[in-house]
């Protein structure tokens, strides 16, 4: 896998020198950035929605909506270990560490009928209580304040946040937010809870000390689901009508980036041992650095995933696939399982080195990769983003290895990019980093300027006319001789 510059007309330039360049940037270190392998699919009730963690007793608690149960599964060995009975159409929940309990939301989801929150303890896996809440409710989302031991609630059909105290298991406050709350998560640093409002297309701030709301926050259009990153204080909100990711700063409470998907994304968790994002988007899941706001891998084959939670004790993914399909003629189609995805699968990202930085137009340059992890076959495919542009392209018939950048004198000129896409065989999706490639413009070479006829010209002409006299007056001589 020797990397080579190749110049038009000349293909003899590989070099021992250059040999040992390439040899050294192969024994470099694999870039750290990861892809996400998915290791085992877990079978629960119909219609999995929330997903809650577990870690004192290193369980996951999945709620099915359809079944109106709560599922307990093992993460020692990705078993079903308990199927609770609650309420009616249950999609939120949220895990009480300072009582080991979980608290569940029962939308209802039926006319007439109220939601309401069942209470599981995590010793017996029972339901120990259940909180009414006033009026005609929806809850959905549901947020664990443990420096204040109490639960923030979404109502989509009030709008508003009910607030229940662990202690007695009643509400104690309710707070109005914006149109139609769904998802809602408790930041550690600031005491500060964030709201997503899917109908206002806002973000609601509510301080757990007086349980007002202190800032409104426009984001992209339908926002859903929201998930806090203690790593770098920011909240990650899925804007399920825009196709995007909106990162707030806790400090300012401003949006500071936006991440496009490309599809409709659901429920997001932030992953503390990597400092990454995973998000459900309607076929996968994409990772997102918190360090560049970038999707770093994907992870396709999910279905309709909703809830998404992260396991710190295994540093794995749980994702509750909740695809739905109706068809008159048929009965309808409903997802009943887990996807667990491994945050440290064996595929890493592959580093890619170019035979040249810099090069004219005209000239080559091979791009080649170090694949050495994960599990083969692997599939390959190519992507570059010309000078100026600012998206990657699919590079049409690069799917090997190795590429080959290959230019003309109609190149565009100026800093080219390029990154390699790797899929193992066991579906698991990386991105290499960039490498860069810079093209410069191929000049001809300057014309000989021709310039006018002057006096040392003119000397030098007479010397050479005489020189040739002489000369030839020495061979006639000797020829007469003769």
């Amino acid at each position: 896998m020797v990397a080579k510059l190749v110049y038009m007309g000349n293909i003899r330039r590989v070099s021992l020198f250059s040999m040992l360049i390439v040899a050294i940037l192969i024994l470099l270190p694999v870039n750290a950035v990861h892809g996400v392998g998915l290791i085992g699919k877990i079978t629960v009730g119909n219609e999995p929605y929330g997903v809650a963690y577990d870690p004192s007793k290193g369980e996951v608690f999945v709620t099915n909506n359809f079944y109106n149960t709560v599922s307990v599964i093992s993460d020692i060995n990705n078993t079903v270990v308990a199927n609770i009975p609650v309420g009616l159409s249950p999609e939120g929940l949220a895990y009480d560490y300072r009582k080991s309990e979980v608290f569940v939301a029962n939308t209802a989801n039926l006319d007439g009928i109220n939601g309401n929150i069942s209470v599981i303890s995590d010793t017996n896996n029972t339901v120990i209580a259940t909180v009414l809440l006033s009026g005609r409710t929806y809850p959905m989302g549901v947020a664990y304040d443990f420096n204040k031991g109490e639960i923030f609630v979404t109502d989509n059909n009030v709008g508003s946040v009910s607030v229940i105290s662990d202690n007695t298991n009643s509400v104690i406050a309710t707070i109005n937010v914006g149109l139609s709350p769904e998802g809602v998560t408790y930041d550690s640093d600031k005491s500060e809870i964030f709201v997503a409002n899917d109908n206002s297309s806002t973000v609601s701030v509510i301080s757990d000390s007086n349980n007002t709301v202190i800032a409104t926050i426009p984001v992209g259009h339908n926002p859903a689901w929201v998930a806090y990153d203690s790593g770098a204080s920011e909240i990650f909100v899925t804007n399920g009508g825009d196709k995007t990711v909106s990162v707030i700063s806790d400090n300012t409470d401003n949006v500071v980036a936006t991440i496009p998907l490309g599809e409709s994304p659901s429920g997001l968790t932030y992953d503390f041992g990597k400092d990454e994002i995973f998000v459900a988007t309607y076929s996968g899941i994409s990772v997102i650095s918190d360090k560049t706001d970038n999707v770093i891998a994907t992870l396709n084959g999910a279905k309709a995933p909703m809830g998404i939670a992260y396991d710190s004790g295994k540093g794995e993914i749980f994702v509750a696939n909740s695809y739905v399909s109706f068809n008159y003629m048929l009965p309808p189609t409903i997802s009943n399982t887990v996807l667990v995805i491994s945050d440290s699968p064996n595929l890493a990202a592959p580093s890619i080195f170019s035979s040249s930085s810099v090069m004219d137009q005209g000239q080559a340059a091979n791009l080649v990769s170090n694949v050495t992890t994960g599990a083969s076959p692997y599939m390959y495919q190519w992507f570059s983003e010309a000078p100026g542009n600012l998206s990657y392209v699919l590079i049409d018939n690069a799917t090997a290895s190795s590429y080959e950048f290959a230019t003309t004198r109609a190149t565009a000129t100026g800093n080219w990019s390029f990154i390699l896409q790797v899929t193992d065989a066991t579906g698991a999706v990386v991105n290499s980093t960039a490498t860069h490639v810079t093209v410069n413009s191929s000049t001809p070479s300057p014309a000989t300027t021709v310039g006018a006829f002057g006096a040392r010209d003119l000397i030098a002409a007479v010397a050479v006319i005489i020189i040739v006299s002489v000369v030839a007056v020495t061979l006639l001589l000797r020829k007469k001789r003769t």
